[in-house]
This record gives structure tokens, sequence and C-alpha cells, in this order.
């Protein structure tokens, strides 16, 4: 790995970053609560079985299973990065439950396949989902395949069964012409074209089959189920009602006898809408943008008669101030009735991407806001579900990271406070006096008191205070997590909320476009960066819990960024750098399962972002988080090694394909191993010349010899020698011995 200019010289910022709490400050009815259920990145569609296990879908391609009060760690499923498309709109992006589940325990996907030879296509798929919640890839049955993704955007994706047992599937238009024949966006006819699947709303049974119902068969009709369409001038048999740019969400009716389901179709420049789906319906796109002209020319010339208008629309420029800002609509769902007031009995809740709200329709077709302050991306898909022997709003948002949150109906309980927390300055020497103000936090309960309890990350003692605001002097220099938790006088606790202090000391990495190695003291915290010609002490971080666990180049502005992890509280932080400069801070999803180590980072899905692999340290287990820049975007399983005494030294290209694969050491024989990778699957293997000594640690993977092929860097325990092997490809074309560290308190922690 050569190096450009890099790495640090002052830590003088104060990043705020929210550990679990949402990014803006919500605003809910008096009686009701937001919590948080589960930190998952990118989340993208929710489910529930009927023994109460919340299914979460990502959109990188794992099915992760929430049960007994937590996300289990291992995810049900893990789509291969070879076999899933997850740019731009595409990924894993709908789930359903079978309504026999008891009996025919199914679940159903709907992703985007990248096919060989074909390409990214949409698919929706059939598996078996078992008790111990780990699904057998080979169950898959595919029921549906090859819908159009032409331009990555507008795929839709959402999966429900209606009451009358079938499965209905919501398809965008694919962003741009399928065909070549009209255009992108607004210009773009394919919903209008009845001979393929995209800009629909598909009806099919279980297996897949044609329901007896469907609007479209007989003569001039064709199934399409197969490539994603038929001949021009048919009609695809899978096809309940049509005219949609991008339904991206669909809602069914707990409430009504018979099946009666909403269509949140995302509109273009002008008008988002709510559709009551009708069996064969056309609903106007592209002619039409909710019920007005958007286009004059191609199938809309002249303009089709029977168009279906409807039952909500709102501008872009809406004149109601309700809608100010938004321009995205996403989730929905009905509330079911006799959980809620009765006032909200019949009603349909819905949100928007854009301005971070969710609105009330009332069964009579007023509508109201119900929550704000969600901030941008936020409120992905809402379905109910069930919580504390009543139901419960359940939602999907990319915000903080990515969570799965609940609203829940409290009446006159007691509710937890809503911690917030400003800090200033934004940074400077040591020693260092930082102002807290907690003013913002908050309590839903009219008249409760609140407590500020505050962990300010350098080892002092915890404090409490009944002041909102307080300060603390920093006397080290380096990087420090400062907590703040708000507790109620009932004793409810807020979910935390925290920054991270950094505070200034000079230090650099030289920037001679050599890989150099980061050193950290376990047992003093101090840091020390070992060039080939020299050295720099780098800031102090005195809480040893914090481990340097990774270098490499986040947020892809060709600088090295340095990846933290906290072994007693699970927390991970990024700290991004601008050649010898701090620019920013971030916290990533936590990983509360301590025996999960990151092991090494290297782009797995070829998307040109780095990417961090975990090794389970007690199941053996291996998978890899799929990152774009600090934002989990989905997981992977890797092939498992239940041999504890393999370990991973690192990741480097070994055989020349410009993938990363995983250098394996056994510290029981001496044995080396490398696995070519292709993605998150094993391509092959090769052994590498055996080291008996275990003392030898494979410490890290670069390029020490500047030759542009990855060498190997090894730490000899007990005595501190350090050696590099250079290496073409598995081959050893050299090596070096370092000098020798023999405080054995200080290791290797980067480059990895």
């Amino acid at each position: 790995m050569q190096l450009p200019p890099r790495l640090l010289t002052m830590w003088t910022i104060l990043v705020a970053v929210s550990l679990s709490s949402p990014v803006s400050a919500q605003n809910l009815p008096s009686d009701f609560a937001d919590t948080l259920v589960a930190n998952v990145g990118g989340p993208t569609a929710l489910a529930f079985t009927p023994d109460g296990r919340l299914l979460i879908t990502t959109q990188g391609g794992t099915l992760r299973v929430y049960q007994g009060g937590s996300l289990l760690g291992t995810p049900a499923l893990t789509i291969p990065a070879a076999s899933i498309c997850t740019d731009s709109e595409r990924g894993l992006l709908g789930v359903a439950v079978d309504p026999g589940f008891a009996a025919n325990p199914f679940i159903y996907l709907y992703y985007t396949a990248n096919i060989g030879g074909i390409g990214c296509k949409n698919r929706v798929s059939r598996f078996n989902l078992p008790n111990g919640n780990v699904i057998d890839p080979a169950s898959e049955l595919v029921l549906v395949d090859r819908i159009h993704s032409t331009a990555g955007n507008h795929n839709g994706g959402d999966l429900h069964f209606g009451k009358d047992g079938y499965l209905y599937v919501s398809v965008g238009d694919g962003g741009c012409d399928y065909n070549n024949d009209s255009g992108c966006a607004g210009a773009n006819d394919a919903s209008r074209d009845r001979n393929v699947l995209i800009g629909k709303i598909l009806r099919i049974t279980t297996d897949g089959n044609i329901p007896a119902t469907n609007p479209f068969q007989g003569p001039g009709t064709s199934r399409c189920n197969v490539t994603g369409s038929t001949t021009p001038g048919n009609i695809c048999q899978e096809t309940f009602a049509w005219g949609f740019r991008n339904p991206f969400r669909i809602a069914f009716d707990p409430g009504s006898p018979t099946t009666r389901f909403f269509v949140n179709d995302v509109g273009q420049n002008a008008w988002e809408e709510i559709d009551l789906a009708q069996s064969g319906a056309d609903f106007g796109w592209n002619c039409r943008e909710g019920a007005h002209t958007n286009n004059t020319s191609g199938p809309c010339s002249p303009t089709p008669p029977g168009m279906v208008d409807p039952v909500l629309e709102y501008s872009h420029t809406d004149p109601n101030p309700i809608f100010s800002g938004c321009g995205a609509i996403t989730g929905g769902a009905f509330v079911p009735a006799g959980f809620w007031p009765a006032s909200f009995d019949g009603s349909y809740l819905f949100s928007d991407f854009n301005c971070g709200r969710i609105f009330q329709r009332t069964a009579a077709g007023a509508v109201s806001q119900f929550e704000t302050g969600l901030g941008g991306s936020s409120a992905v898909t809402l379905i109910f579900g069930p919580f504390n022997n009543s139901q419960a709003l359940y939602y999907t948002t990319y915000a903080a990271g990515g969570q799965v949150r609940r609203i829940s109906y409290t009446g006159t309980a007691n509710r937890a406070p809503v911690a917030m927390l400003a800090t200033s300055p934004t940074g400077g020497p040591a020693p260092l006096t930082v102002n807290f103000d907690a003013s913002g936090s908050s309590d839903p309960d009219a008249g409760d008191t609140l407590t500020f309890n505050w962990d300010f990350g350098d080892g002092s003692p915890p404090t409490s205070t009944s002041s909102p605001a307080t300060s603390h002097v920093y006397m080290a220099t380096g990087a420090f997590l400062a907590i703040l938790r708000v507790e109620d006088n009932h004793g409810a606790l807020s979910d935390p909320a925290a920054v991270l202090i950094l505070v200034n000391n000079n230090a650099d990495f030289n920037g001679d476009a050599m890989s150099d190695i980061l050193w950290r003291n376990l047992v003093n915290g101090n840091n020390v960066v070992s060039f080939m010609h020299g050295g720099a002490v780098l800031p102090r971080v005195p809480d040893t819990n914090w481990r340097i666990v990774g270098t490499s180049d986040f947020d892809n502005d060709g600088k090295v960024d340095i990846l933290w992890r906290n072994q007693a509280t699970g927390a991970n932080v990024i700290l991004f750098m601008n050649g010898t400069v701090i620019a920013g801070g971030a916290l990533l999803t936590p990983q509360n399962d301590l025996d999960w180590h990151i092991v090494a980072t290297g782009d797995f899905n070829g998307d040109g972002r780095r990417d961090i692999l975990w090794r389970h340290q007690t199941s053996g287990d291996n998978m890899v988080w799929f990152m774009n820049g600090a934002t989990l975007i989905g997981e992977a399983v890797v092939t498992s090694m239940p041999d504890l005494d393999w370990n991973i030294g690192g990741v480097g290209d070994f055989n020349g394909d410009g993938k990363p694969d995983i250098v394996w050491r056994n510290q029981a024989t001496g044995s080396n191993v490398v696995w070519f990778m292709n993605g998150t699957a094993i391509s092959g293997s090769a052994a590498l010349l055996a080291v008996g000594d275990t003392n030898w640690r494979i410490v890290g993977i670069a390029d020490f010899s500047g030759d542009g092929r990855a060498d190997i860097l090894w730490r000899r325990q007990g005595t501190g020698d350090n050696a590099v092997w250079f290496m073409n490809g598995t081959a050893i074309s050299g090596g070096a011995l370092l000098p020798a560290v023999t405080d054995t308190n200080w290791e290797i922690v980067g480059p990895r």
C-alpha cells in the first residue's frame, strides 16, 4: 500500500455524533414515545413472523432477525456480494412472511440479482426460514426474475400479502427506458408498456403462479416471470395494476373485510401521490404525475382514457405548510383499530423521506402531522407490529447510521426523556476546557424533572448535575468520547448522546508515498508512527479499551483514516484525515457482541470503498460490513473458520485480480494460508511458507518495497523483533529485519 501525503498532525476538532438517539429532535403527540429498537446499517424493509420475530432487510444484502428484545448477531441470510447489485437504489429491498407460516415457514425477498451475462435484474424469491434463524441458501425458489433495473433507481421492491392470500409486489419504472425508445425521468414511458413488469403492481400465488382472478389473462397475455417481459403487444399476466413511476411502498388495510391497499408512488418534480389500488387500473404515469399532465407525446398522445386519480396528493411547493420541504413519499401503514386512541381508527400514516415527517390521514381524508423532526433520509418503511400486548408503529431510517425505531402509545405511563448535547469550543490545546450544554434535552411528560449524567471519557469519575450545563477540563491530548444520559424523577433513562472530543497535538505521517507503521501502547495509551526514515509521536489516548483496529481510506479522499473499536463497550469510531489534519470523526454502528473483532479492511464488494472484515472469537464466524464512508450499508457472511487457532493476519491482493484476499496464520502449527477471494466468496487458496515459531504473528499487509505488491509484516511476541516478507504473489521474493521494539506492551496496529 503506497501512501500519498497522509495522516495526522492536529487533533483540533470536536465532532458531535450520536450513539443511538436520532440526529434531530422529534416532535410527537404527548401520549406517544419514539424509541430505538436496533442499530442496523441501510435498513430497507420490515416484516413480522407470527411468533414475533422481526425480520429486517438491508440494502447490502443481509436479512437480520430481531428476537427476544435483541438483534441476533448472525444474519439469517447474506446474499453473496457477487450475486447481488447494491449500487444506486438496488439491493435487498423487500421482505414478506407467508400467511400460512406456521405450516409453511416461507419468507419472500425482493432483491437485485447480479445475473451472469445479463447484469442487474430484480427478482422475487421464496426461502425457508427455520426456527434457528439461519436460512439455507439452497432453499431459494425464484418466483419472478429478470425485472428490469435499467438505471439503478426506481426499483420499488415492496412485498405484502393481501387478505386473499396472494403476494403483491411493487415495481418501479427503472429510472430510464429499458428499450431506449423514450428517455429517463419524466420522459421514461416504460410504465406504459404492458409487456414488461416495470411500473406495475404484480400479484402472484405463494408458488409464483397466476391467481385465477388476476385482471389480465387469456388471449393477448403471457407469463413474464422468467424473462421479466413478453412479446410487445401482449400483457404480462402478473400485472394487477399499472402506470406507476416508483411505487416505493404499499400498505394493506387490516380493518377491511377484503384486500384493500394504498400505493405510495414517488413523484418526479412536482407531485407525491397515494393511490387506492384497483384491479386492472391505470394510474397514469408517465402521462400524468398525480392527477396532473406530465407528458403528451408517445403513448400519451392522445391521453388514454380512464386513468385513476390519487386518493391524496401533495405538491413539492404545496401551500399547506405541513408539507413544506417535502418531496419524496416513502413508508405507509394503516393503524389497526383498538390499539391507539379512537381518533386513529381507520387512519393511514405515511412518511416523507426529504422532510422527515410522518403524517396522519384520517378515514374521512383529513391530513395532519403526526411526528416531525426525524431529519432527512428517514422513515423509509412503516409497519405495525407487536409490542407489550399492544401494537406499535415500527419504522426504518437511514439517519444516525441506520436504525429501526418504534413509536408506541403510552397514554399516561411515564416516558423516557430525550438527551440532546451541544459542546463548545470545537477544540484547542491541552488543557482544554469544554463547555457541555444539554439544554436541548426534554421530557415528554409535563412536570418531570431531569438529572444529567455525564461520563467525560477521559477516566475521570462520572458525575451528575441538576443543571443542563457543565464544563470539564481535559488535561491530556487525545480522543475522548463524552457521553450524556438524562434521567427523569421516575428513574427513566434516555438513550445516550455523545460527542467525540479531540484535543490537539502536533504529529504527522511523512507523506513519502511509502507504507508506515502505526503503533499503540496497550498499557499507557501512547501512539507512535514509524516511518522508514524516522518517526513521530501521535496523540495519547489513555483509555486503553480503545484499540486501533484499522487504517484505511474510508471517505475516498485519497488519505488514510483511523478506525477505532472500544473493546469494553462495542463502540466503533472513524477519525477522518485530511493529509496531516483530522477533518472529522464519526461513530459507526455499534457491535455490542464483544466477541466480534475487527481484523482487516478492504473493498470486498468492488464499489471502490473500504469495507470492514470481522471475526468472531468464540464461534469462528466471519463477516464483512459493507461501508459507504462511516455508514453501514449491508453485511455478508464469509466462510466460517471454526478452528480458533486460525487467525486472520490481514488482507491484500495476492493473485493480481485487484480484489482483497485473506491471509490466515495458524497459531498452533505455524501454517500460513491465503484465501483468494471473489468478493466474499472463496475462489481458491494457496499455502505460504510455514513459520514454525508461533511467537511470530502476522500484524499487517502492505506494500513495503514500493513494487505495487502486498507484503507481509511480522512481529515476534516475547522478544519484540519485527520483519517484513517481500512478496511476489504467494512467493517470497525477499525479506528484511526491522528495528526491534523490545517493550512488548507496544503492538503494531497499522497498516490493516
